[in-house]
Order: structure tokens, then sequence, then C-alpha cells
């Protein structure tokens, strides 16, 4: 019974460092895009799409966390 625990908390372990991953790739892309956005102050628009990527920064940094610690909280939960 013990090893069937196990291999749900090791999915759901992979599940959130897959998770991870991902969302600090999106971190940086849209990082990325949002700096570059910010230079261009001639274009009327940018600014626009500026402020839309840096609410997204604020998500997918809280998503990250979220992620991570719940990573954390599982690992703790195998060491068992």
């Amino acid at each position: 019974m013990k090893q069937m625990r196990n291999r749900s908390v090791e999915k759901k372990l992979e599940f959130y460092m897959d998770t991870f991953k991902t969302v600090v790739y999106l971190l940086i892309a849209t990082g990325g895009g949002t700096v570059g956005l910010m230079l261009k102050t001639d274009n009327p628009v940018a600014p626009v799409f500026a402020l839309a990527g840096s609410i997204l920064e604020g998500v997918w940094a809280y998503w990250a966390f979220s992620a991570y610690f719940k990573a954390k909280k599982l690992l703790k939960e195998l060491e068992k």
C-alpha cells in the first residue's frame, strides 16, 4: 500500500517540477519581451503590452513559487 502511495506522490512531484520549469521559461520569455516593449517608447501600443507583460510576470512568479513549495512539500512527504 505504501508503494502505491509513494508512486502517487512521485507523479504529483513530477507534475509540479515540470510546471515549475515551464513557468520559469514563461518568466524569462515574458520578461524579455516586456523589457523590449518598454524600450520602444515611440510606439503608442507598446506601453499597453508592456503593462500586460508586467502583470503576467506577477502571475507567473506566483505560479512558480506555488509549484515550488508544493513540490518541496511532496519531497518531504516522500522522505517519511
